[in-house]
């Protein structure tokens, strides 16, 4: 029996690499924390087929015994890559051949979200979403490209340079990289990848990083289950706290900016509880 084949992505900043460090204490589970080059493969492509290669190639590698790599410190997997972006070759250690697999990428997998069911209809889709006030803060706070809003101007997929998007992500993005405030811009981008997931919520299931958070036991379970198989925790989960600390790096035009652009579809997502 193959293993199954588990998809994570979701809007930077919002918990996806913490889902992957939970997921990987489960036992024959790996989990690929932003495969290299994933961004750029997909970006000479109209469907995601260079990911169902990338699973097929990994689920080679490791049952050949050969090592992979992944993004890692002292041998465990990145739960935030804002602290660090090194990657490092490893073995996984599984327990037989029907390990599930997952992989994390949050714009790359999000530009393709419409194409994914025709590529790999039986791989289930997490797409992790966060309050936009925290999020958004902790955008201004770490990565350059996310601090000056240039997802939608910049990037190889995903941005106006993405020849492969929808009509309406193409509207979008196109109307965003004119814009010419940073403020406005990251406000209208997390709207924008906000809706995007709202859209396709049929082909995927949203995940709220405040119940990552709070529940991650129930959660990485939750995940697991969609495989159709059972899993052993390595160990307890436990809780931890909502971190909140960075909104003191938000300003008046800020807030402003959120309220305007990211509160109608984040109240309509449920993430303006906390």
């Amino acid at each position: 029996m193959t293993g199954s084949d588990i998809i994570i992505t979701g809007i930077p900043r919002s918990g996806t690499s913490y889902l992957c460090g939970l997921l990987d204490k489960v036992k024959n589970n790996v989990v690929i924390n932003e495969p290299e080059s994933m961004s750029f493969h997909l970006s000479e492509e109209s469907e995601p087929r260079a990911v169902a290669s990338y699973y097929q190639a990994v689920r080679e590698s490791i049952l050949s015994g050969k090592e992979i790599k992944n993004k890692m410190l002292g041998g465990k997997i990145i739960e935030d890559t804002a602290f660090s972006q090194n990657f490092e070759m490893y073995h996984p250690s599984i327990e037989n051949n029907n390990f599930s697999l997952c992989t994390k990428n949050t714009l790359g997998y999000l530009s393709r979200l419409d194409k994914f069911q025709a590529i790999m209809p039986k791989s289930p889709i997490f797409a992790c979403i966060r309050n936009p006030v925290d999020t958004i803060a902790s955008w201004k706070t770490t990565f350059d490209h996310l601090k000056k809003g240039l997802l939608a101007t910049d990037f190889l997929i995903g941005s106006k340079k993405d020849i492969y998007l929808s009509e309406w992500q193409k509207e979008r993005v196109t109307f965003i990289a004119k814009e010419d405030s940073e403020v406005r811009r990251r406000a209208l981008i997390w709207a924008y990848l906000a809706e995007w997931i709202w859209m396709n919520r049929d082909r995927l299931i949203i995940v709220n990083y405040n119940d990552v958070v709070l529940t991650p036991e129930t959660i990485t379970k939750c995940i697991l289950s969609e495989t159709g198989n059972i899993f052993e925790l390595d160990s307890a989960m436990k809780s931890s706290k909502i971190r909140t600390d960075k909104r003191q790096y938000l300003d008046e035009e800020d807030f402003a900016a959120i309220e305007e652009y990211c509160f109608p579809i984040a109240k309509k997502m449920g993430l303006l509880d906390s």
